[in-house]
């Protein structure tokens, strides 16, 4: 498979994935036309009975990203399905402004260190404001989903905190049912 028709996935500056989730996720064509599914894919098994493969974006996204790229993965639709919800999330626009100006927000800054960061929904920044504040005791990320895999947000409490600020930023209100969640990934942003 050519290069130009992989698929393209942001990792934040500083993120750690194992080489073989890399190699998994550039094996997802980018170019490939996915058909919006009819509705959500929900488990009546498994890890996850009772969810939906949308909520594990925001639950679980390196589950969705084996979905999406594994070889063991025998049913075809639910690799399709994960595929297209890897895109959709690559391509959802950012809804809010920078704490400091008025240029969209790109980056969630958490303060604290290696014992752990405090991740709030509103403190979101444009990279040029970040930079600039020069904020002490603060790490950055990506307003995308891959930073979901970033080892530097791993505790339960930080991807909490994230999935705080997604819901923020792309306007998700309320909790992240199995409704909301497929309606997110398949309004037109």
């Amino acid at each position: 498979m050519p290069d130009e028709q992989q698929l393209r996935i942001d990792l934040p500056k500083g993120v750690t994935v194992s080489t073989s989730a890399i190699q998994a996720a550039s094996s997802v064509p980018d170019k490939e036309v996915i058909p919006n599914p009819e509705g959500p894919w929900i488990f009546s098994g498994g890890r996850t009975p009772g969810k939906s493969v949308e909520q594990l974006m925001f639950l679980k996204y390196k589950r969705v990203l084996w979905f999406a790229t594994s070889n063991e993965m025998r049913d075809e639709r639910l690799k399709q399905h994960a595929k297209w919800l890897i895109q959709q999330g690559e391509n959802r626009v950012v809804r809010e402004s920078c704490a400091f100006c008025e240029k969209p927000a790109q980056v969630f800054y958490a303060e604290g260190g290696s014992s752990g960061y405090a991740i709030v929904p509103k403190q979101v920044a444009c990279e040029a404001c970040l930079r600039a504040k020069q904020f002490w005791e603060a790490e950055s990320g990506d307003l995308k989903f891959p930073v979901l895999l970033d080892n530097r947000f791993s505790s339960e409490e930080c991807r909490r905190g994230i999935v705080e600020v997604f819901k923020s930023v792309f306007e998700i209100r309320g909790n992240i049912t199995i409704k909301a969640a497929f309606d997110f990934f398949c309004r037109e942003d």
